[in-house]
């Protein structure tokens, strides 16, 4: 009998009020502890190679003059979760020196050589990471400030319980508990099998909130997967395009993205024009020393929603993407996913989210047992899949001696076959039909599980206790007795309802 496949997968949820003051007052002792002379000298000598909790005893033993003046019920565990934190740190620290010195052997080129001879020592960093620890142009030392985690998975019993699987008991005081109802989000996968994880909090940087972290287990069913490879390139013009490869190296049909994920570049697109609006006039009104203006505070602030606007709708582009990719993949009956390793490549100022995009992909298919392979980009673009030819590129085509072809599909067809011993046919396809992915309706699904959740009361919108950067509505139905008070409700039209339960099915 075949065993069946686990995955876990997070969604965010508020910090409740109670923990705030203990995290602000453990973020501090952090932050203090990273950046006092005394203290960081005792970090140095720290032996990672030790187990876990013998670590923790170290620090334990190093710091306790600081500790035992904490004013915090239960001193032993809310000290190990900073210890936990400071261990991370150090352990950052040594990663990012071996980045150094690969760095420093590799002439300070953040090439794919240097990306290769880091996944061999099992580091993964990011482009960005390494710009950074070069950028600083000294070998790296601990950090000074670090972002604190409230991580109750190392927590025991006595300090945090779950009751069920979404109710949980956290100790605030020496004696007193808080109940705390973790709500599910609407898009919470429906294989989710019950196991909750402890969640983790976190005061987020970019906009200054208190979010939880949780993760819960979920099954990967049987899909009948066959022997067949999706290839992936993405791109600008085309988001994706993407070719079925079988084991007998044919394919049909050239397959890309989705009009709706096309709207949401242009979106995107639109966005930054308008940033950069934005930025020239605060530059001018910088450059005149008009800072003091009111219209200069109007500008920072809409400014930073723009950019606050950006990251959110590039994530839901890489979701939206992710999904089509995915969604293919499962129709075509295709158990393996190529992409391309573009790790060691700058992202051109951010404004294509590759990193951001794979990622998501590489999380979707897990969900559905798919399995994603980084191969090499190298003239995926320029190279001919069977005579090996390097062609002449020009706009969007590719030259060959033989004829020429579409650059996103060549690249394609290259991604899908790298890595593995698939020999395409003698001859590419003079004809490759491009298909749309389209995305299916689902009003009746929708209309059959509002009626569904209606039955014989009345549908009523709420405010969650899930935190994202946008207000996330809860949908239920309650008794009119058991209706939160009216100033705590908001209203929603029928098409931002309509959305909200469409959530609930999404692929």
């Amino acid at each position: 009998m075949k065993k069946k496949q686990i995955q876990w997968k997070s969604f965010n949820i508020n910090m409740p009020d109670e923990l705030k003051p203990i995290y602000d007052f453990l973020q501090d002792e952090l932050n203090f502890i990273l950046s006092n002379d005394e203290t960081r000298a005792v970090l140095d000598n720290i032996d990672l190679s030790k187990l876990r909790g013998d670590v923790w005893r170290d620090l334990r033993d190093s710091l306790k003059w600081r500790i035992k003046d904490w004013p915090l019920h239960n001193k032993t565990w809310h000290s190990y979760i900073l210890f936990e934190n400071i261990r991370r740190e150090i352990k950052s620290k040594q990663e990012a020196t071996i980045i150094w010195n690969e760095l420093v052997k590799n002439n300070f080129n953040i090439d794919e050589a240097l990306f290769n001879s880091l996944h061999k020592l099992n580091i993964y960093p990011t482009r960005s990471r390494i710009s950074n620890i070069k950028r600083s142009n000294s070998m790296p030392e601990l950090a000074r400030t670090a972002t604190f985690n409230l991580d109750y998975t190392i927590s025991e019993k006595q300090f945090f319980r779950m009751k069920t699987n979404n109710i949980c008991e956290i100790k605030v005081s020496k004696k007193d508990w808080i109940e705390y109802e973790i709500v599910f989000p609407s898009s919470i996968d429906e294989r989710f099998t019950g196991r909750m994880a402890k969640p983790r909090f976190i005061k987020r940087k970019r906009d200054n909130q208190y979010v939880g972290i949780c993760s819960y287990e979920y099954e990967v069913g049987d899909y009948k997967l066959e022997d067949k490879i999706l290839g992936i390139d993405i791109g600008k013009i085309k988001l994706f395009s993407s070719v079925v490869v079988d084991s007998e190296g044919d394919f049909n049909n050239e397959f890309i993205n989705t009009k709706r994920s096309q709207e949401t570049e242009y979106k995107i697109k639109r966005l930054y024009e308008n940033k950069q609006i934005l930025f020239n006039k605060i530059k001018s009104y910088e450059d005149l020393r008009l800072t003091n203006q009111s219209k200069y505070e109007i500008w920072q602030n809409l400014y930073s929603n723009i950019s606050n606007k950006i990251i959110n709708t590039k994530d839901y582009q890489a979701k939206l993407l992710s999904s089509e990719i995915v969604k293919l993949a499962l129709e075509q009956k295709c158990n393996t996913i190529h992409i391309e390793n573009l790790s060691w490549l700058n992202s051109q100022g951010g404004k294509w989210n590759h990193s951001q995009i794979h990622s998501k992909i590489i999380e979707k298919a897990a969900m559905y047992g798919i399995e994603v392979k980084k191969v090499s980009a190298f003239n995926s673009s320029k190279e001919h899949p069977i005579t090996k030819e390097i062609g002449i590129v020009k706009d969007r085509t590719v030259e060959f001696t033989t004829g020429k072809i579409d650059r996103d599909l060549l690249a394609a067809i290259n991604i899908a076959i790298r890595s593995t011993n698939i020999k395409l046919k003698k001859s590419l396809p003079k004809k490759v039909k491009t298909k749309r992915v389209k995305t299916k309706s689902n009003k009746k699904e929708i209309k059959e599980k509002v009626n569904k959740l209606k039955g014989n009361g009345q549908i009523v919108s709420f405010l969650t206790n899930v935190l994202d950067s946008t207000i996330q509505v809860g949908l239920g139905v309650r008794p009119l007795s058991e209706v939160l008070p009216y100033n705590s409700l908001i209203g929603y039209n029928k098409l931002q309802l309509w959305a909200t339960i469409s959530k609930k099915i999404i692929f």
